[in-house]
């Protein structure tokens, strides 16, 4: 893993490099199995020689506003912990935290940056103190991988949650632009606050769109301004009762980004109440039948 490498060169740059303090600042929390998979990663490689501590801003179930407050309990962890290296895991923690720890100079790593990272600090410049690694999404790759499989595929529909990590992706990979021609397939991208919202997206990309790419979910509100783990719940409450197997074909794929391009680990249809909560690429095609009934 990149970033446990780069920690690893910032921590022989410490005097006495040997048991130091790691404090860990994760966007979001380790319920997420991104989250928790670095995290253990990171326990693995330098928990023998050193205290790891680990912070969870949340910003996946807490709403926005309380976002920026998050940021500020982990700043006084940092103040309290004095830790000797800090490592933030993805957009948010680089956000509300990046320019504080630039300033008062303590050794940071990064990890899972979508965004250019420069862009966080005033004089958009990398901080001799800053170091990481970024995250590149595959979306337009993948978009046409999805295109091959799904035969005579022209339209698609891609849904996000409104999360910081949403609006970097929408900037960064599709120029801000909510349609974009991806070879021979024109892509819609709509970001999306509630899960209401969500569900009349769904109902009503029936006959419009050849599949649906649902990207980043775990920020969707419900009615009560509570998170929603939306692609459990599609299914059963799209149509608010347990409507069983949908009309419609459902796709999931395993693949792996490897040497400059995508190669498929596995492909197949399965019901759609399987293929939506699995834990990998999840893919909804209409082909050519209303994605719910």
């Amino acid at each position: 893993m990149g970033a446990v490498f780069l920690a690893l060169l910032f921590l022989r740059g410490v005097a006495g490099a040997e048991g130091k303090r790691i404090l860990v600042v994760e966007s979001y929390s380790q319920e997420y199995a991104w989250d928790k998979d670095y995290c253990d990663a990171l326990r693995e490689k330098l928990g023998g020689a050193h205290t790891l501590e680990f912070f969870e801003l949340d910003t996946k179930t807490l709403p926005a506003e309380e976002h920026a407050k998050m940021g500020d309990r982990a700043w006084a962890k940092i103040e309290e912990t004095k830790p000797d290296l800090v490592v933030l895991g993805d957009d948010a923690a680089l956000k509300f935290l990046g320019p504080r720890l630039a300033k008062a100079e303590i050794p940071t790593v990064f990890l899972g940056i979508n965004g250019n990272p420069r862009n966080s600090f005033e004089d958009h410049r990398l901080p001799a103190n800053f170091t990481g690694v970024l995250e590149r999404p595959i979306f337009k790759r993948f978009i046409l991988l999805v295109g091959e499989m799904v035969k005579g595929a022209k339209d698609c529909l891609i849904l996000f949650d409104t999360n910081i990590t949403s609006e970097i992706v929408k900037e960064e990979v599709f120029g801000g632009r909510e349609r974009e021609q991806v070879g021979e397939i024109t892509t819609d991208l709509r970001l999306l606050k509630t899960f209401d919202e969500w569900k009349v997206a769904v109902t009503e990309a029936g006959g419009k769109y050849d599949f649906i790419v649902t990207g980043l979910y775990q920020a969707v509100r419900d009615d009560k301004d509570q998170s929603v783990l939306v692609i459990g719940r599609l299914r059963r409450q799209i149509n608010g009762t347990d409507v069983g197997e949908p009309e419609t074909r459902a796709y999931q794929t395993q693949f792996e980004y490897t040497g400059g391009r995508v190669h498929v680990r596995t492909f197949k249809e399965v019901p759609y109440g399987q293929a939506s909560q699995a834990h990998q690429t999840r893919l909804g095609a209409a082909d050519p039948r209303p994605v719910v009934r």
